[in-house]
């Protein structure tokens, strides 16, 4: 699909996934294209930390999957609702 080959997005979640997945160098060259189609400066300044963070990973370890310690963080995680004095928890609103 040509019109994807163009397309950022793509490229970073290519490259996130394939850190993830352990291969280095599969992500490096996803990165290294994202940051080439990114017009963001705050986008491409995080996609250029991303790849400092695995050459760094790359060079501070023998080996392994994704997910050590230092590797960039994934999407954040959702929060409980916040509890409201005088409702028990799952009462519906208004009453």
């Amino acid at each position: 699909a040509p019109a994807l080959a163009a397309y950022q997005p793509l490229h970073a979640a290519h490259a996130e996934l394939r850190r993830r997945l352990g291969d280095r160098s599969g992500a490096a060259g996803a990165y290294r294209r994202a940051i080439e189609l990114s017009a963001n400066a705050v986008e491409r300044d995080e996609l250029e930390r991303r790849l400092a963070a695995l050459a760094e990973g790359e060079a501070g370890e023998a080996g392994g999957a994704g997910g050590a310690a230092g590797a960039p963080p994934g999407p954040p995680r959702s929060r409980p609702a916040p509890r409201v004095p005088g409702r028990r928890p799952g009462a519906p609103p208004g009453r």
